[in-house]
């Protein structure tokens, strides 16, 4: 039995770059902006995972998973994170994090079983998601966050908050292409009120289907990878701009100012499994990952681009990694 709770890799810049976009607005006199242009490597990632519910550790790349029969089961409370803030010196602070898995299933409808449903994570868990009010004595509200934007490759953009120790990690967890760190706000519900107020425009979702994000990311994987920052740039920019003269909150128009300024920040990450992505086959769903590995013995080959890819005797599957987190799927580890 495997419960994965998040995943990890040796993330390392590789390189930055600078270069501009020519963005085109309906009638209005073309517009040039700058990117600063990130591409990050990722190495040696692994599955932070419960295995037959023992203590947390990690699956490495080159681990032998053989899948059960429907393997992909219930979904299991996440546990808790504690996390213990010292400060250093001026903004400065030294973050102590632990995690802590649970076996329990949640009741209908719910994220935490009773016992981690009311933890400061549980509380900040469920606060990102929409529901639960902001704690001040909690130091997941203490610390600062990202607002982040997230494109796949077609023209409908993520818009996310996350706490900034975590980074460029969350594109490990999700299928993404590019991102770009957009604002550092003060803590988490302030980053949230941004991104709730982004949300409503378009091309902006908070959570766009699964379905449409794998679509255009294998869609884009195939074009050439020069085009993607510059295409994600003006449609963030045009995005971002069409919200100028409304009542947004002060950090967006920072950010409209500091683009016009300085330019866009994207973020680009990948590995050495990356150049297996176009020959796998993506799984969109539980019930289609449940059908095509059931009785199959698979590799761990790594994560890319937001996809845990197994190589299946001569078959190669993308599996978002979505569909593994905090959830109970039966395998044999080898």
């Amino acid at each position: 039995m495997l419960i994965v709770r998040t995943v990890y890799g040796d993330i390392s810049m590789e390189k930055r770059d600078l270069f501009s976009a020519t963005c085109r607005r309906g009638l209005l006199p073309p517009q040039e902006i700058r990117i600063i242009y990130e591409k990050y490597r990722v190495r040696n990632t692994c599955l932070y995972a419960q295995v037959n519910g023992e203590d947390l550790q990690c699956v490495k790349e080159g681990t032998t998973l053989f899948f059960e029969r429907n393997p992909f089961r219930d979904k299991i409370c996440p546990g808790t994170v504690t996390l213990e803030l010292e400060e250093t010196s001026g903004d400065l602070f030294e973050v102590r994090m632990e995690r802590k898995g649970c076996l329990e299933i949640p009741p209908k409808g719910y994220v935490f079983c009773k016992k981690h449903f009311n933890t400061y994570y549980g509380q900040y868990i469920r606060f990102v998601f929409g529901s639960g009010k902001p704690n001040p004595r909690n130091p997941f509200f203490k610390v600062p966050a990202f607002l982040y934007s997230v494109y796949y490759g077609g023209e409908i953009l993520k818009v996310g908050t996350t706490i900034v120790f975590k980074g460029l990690r969350r594109m490990l967890e999700q299928p993404i292409l590019l991102t770009s760190l957009l604002y550092i706000a003060e803590n988490i519900e302030e980053a949230r009120e941004m991104e709730i107020f982004i949300s409503h425009s378009k091309p902006f979702s908070q959570a766009p289907r699964t379905a449409l994000r794998i679509s255009n990311v294998f869609n884009a994987i195939e074009k050439d990878f020069q085009i993607l920052p510059r295409k994600f740039a003006c449609l963030l920019n045009n995005s971002l701009r069409n919200l100028r003269k409304t009542n947004a909150p002060r950090g967006i128009k920072k950010i409209i100012l500091n683009i016009e300024r300085k330019g866009i920040p994207i973020q680009s990450l990948a590995g050495d499994v990356d150049k297996l992505l176009p020959k796998a086959f993506p799984v969109e769903n539980l019930d289609q990952a449940n059908k095509v590995l059931e009785g199959k013995e698979c590799l761990f080959s790594g994560i890319a681009k937001g996809f845990v890819i197994l190589k299946c005797s001569k078959e190669l599957y993308a599996v978002p990694f979505e569909l593994f987190r905090d959830r109970r799927v039966e395998v044999d580890i080898t």
